[in-house]
This record gives structure tokens, C-alpha cells and sequence, in this order.
């Protein structure tokens, strides 16, 4: 009887895992909901807008009309049709991101104006006698280095095979 029992089992128990992998994968594959944003896009303040590079076309040539940074124009100070003379500016870039920079280059002059005067103010004098002593220290590890690297390697010195003269006072 667990023979048959055993031979519907597997089979079954391999259908129903099959089955289940199908309707598993055929869940993770749905499209998610959209998520509504975190913070709204920027909206533009004017009823129009259009975002596009050109040239301003006088009558009696073509101009190209640039900057030397990139950016967006936060303003524009004329209206077609307009005379304009030269060096009359045209437009205004948004200058947010050049005032970030700025500051943060004039946080980095300070920083390093403060560490030169950090170090133009050294050294100061109740640091002195211990500088003075690890110097002293660091002179007496050279001597004592020095005189370790004069030593023959077997720790004393070779002696001849005559006796050292004596010096009683008598010759």
C-alpha cells in the first residue's frame, strides 16, 4: 500500500511545486504601481515655455549670442523688436550653483589661512623643552646605534695572542 501511496505522491507533490513556481513567478512579474514623487517637479512660473539654444537674428547680420558658462537664463531683459547698444546684456544666468561653488572655495581659503597661521605660530615655548628632549633622546638612540654597528658581530672584540701589557707604573 505505500508503494502506491509513494507513486501518486511525488508526482503530485511535483505538480503542485511546479504550479506554484508559475503563479510565484507570474506575481513578481507585474507591473509595479507608480509611486507618486517624494517632492513635485519644478513647475516653470510662465504660462509658456520652451527650452532651445539659437541665435538672435539682427537685420544686418547673424550674431551668435552666448555665455561663457552654462546655465540657465533666469531672466531675459529685452523683448523682440527691441533696439538694444552694445554691452547691453540681454539676459541673466541663474548664478545659485556659481554662489555654492564660491562659498565653498572661500570656506577652503579660510581653512588654509587658519592652518598658516597654525603653523607660522609654532613653535610655541611650552612645547619647547619637550622637543628638546626628544631630540636629546633621538641623539642618544644614534650614539647607541653607532656604536652597536662599531661592534664586531661575535661581542667582543678578537684579542692577539700575546697578554695585554700591564701598567703597574713599573716597565
Amino acid at each position: 500500500m505505500s508503494g502506491k501511496i509513494g507513486t501518486l505522491f511525488l508526482p503530485l507533490l511535483a505538480l503542485g511545486s511546479a504550479g506554484y513556481a508559475s503563479w510565484h513567478v507570474y506575481r513578481a512579474n507585474q507591473p509595479l504601481p507608480k509611486a507618486a514623487p517624494p517632492i513635485p517637479p519644478v513647475m516653470a512660473p510662465f504660462s509658456r515655455t520652451l527650452a532651445a539654444s539659437g541665435i538672435v537674428e539682427p537685420i544686418t547680420e547673424d550674431v551668435v549670442v552666448g555665455t561663457h558658462v552654462s546655465g540657465v537664463v533666469e531672466r531675459v531683459h529685452v523683448s523682440a523688436g527691441d533696439r538694444v547698444a552694445v554691452g547691453t546684456p540681454l539676459f541673466g544666468i541663474d548664478t545659485r550653483q556659481a554662489a555654492a561653488e564660491l562659498a565653498v572655495r572661500e570656506a577652503g581659503l579660510a581653512d588654509a589661512a587658519a592652518h598658516l597661521h597654525r603653523l607660522r605660530s609654532l613653535p610655541r615655548p611650552e612645547e619647547v623643552p619637550a622637543s628638546e628632549a626628544r631630540v636629546s633622546e633621538a641623539r642618544a638612540a644614534m650614539v647607541a646605534a653607532e656604536d652597536a654597528y662599531r661592534r664586531p658581530s661575535g661581542g667582543h672584540e678578537p684579542r692577539s695572542s700575546r697578554p695585554a701589557p700591564r701598567s703597574n707604573g713599573s716597565r
